[in-house]
């Protein structure tokens, strides 16, 4: 059996909230955001909207598609690659796996080298006692393991942010 369906011009707010699932009041709000989307009817306690603006509203804030602007999106954001690339060619930014690597391997120098420390002060200075050395190994440890978590001391964290 075929039926004939009405074109869906006019909406009330119910028949909005049922097609968007978007609360009555959510949308009872964002059309009465200035410039308001004014009722196309009132008959009795229905109040019905043109569907068209309302779902407009609803879903692209009434801000509707601005050719221009888009397209001035457009350029900028080719103006804004094509200067990177050109920076990069130029040598002015560096790739981020090089900087990630490179950084890298200069943490593992720095904690081979603090690590080595005890070790050194022991050759240097050999009047150091045991337990001076192995508090000086302590140390490097201690801060080595604050430097791995954030580079905080335990006694500045955030509750929040919780200990190990």
């Amino acid at each position: 059996m075929q039926t004939s369906r009405k074109p869906w011009t006019q909406a009330t707010i119910t028949q909005l909230h049922e097609a968007t699932g978007k609360t009555d009041e959510w949308i009872r709000r964002r059309l009465s955001e200035p410039p308001s989307i004014e009722p196309s009817l009132r008959t009795g306690r229905e109040v019905y909207y043109r569907t068209a603006a309302a779902l407009e509203r609803i879903y692209l804030g009434g801000a509707g598609l601005d050719l221009t602007m888009e397209r001035a999106k457009l350029a900028r954001a080719q103006t804004e690659q094509t200067e990177l690339k050109n920076a990069l060619l130029r040598g002015e930014l560096l790739a981020r796996e090089d900087v990630k690597s490179h950084w890298a391997s200069l943490a593992l120098a720095c904690k081979e080298k603090l690590r080595a420390l005890p070790a050194h002060a022991r050759a240097r200075i050999p009047s150091l006692k045991k337990k001076a050395i192995l508090a000086l190994g302590e140390l490097v440890d201690e801060a080595l393991t604050e430097l791995a978590d954030d580079g905080l001391p335990r006694t500045r964290r955030k509750p929040d942010e919780g200990d190990p």
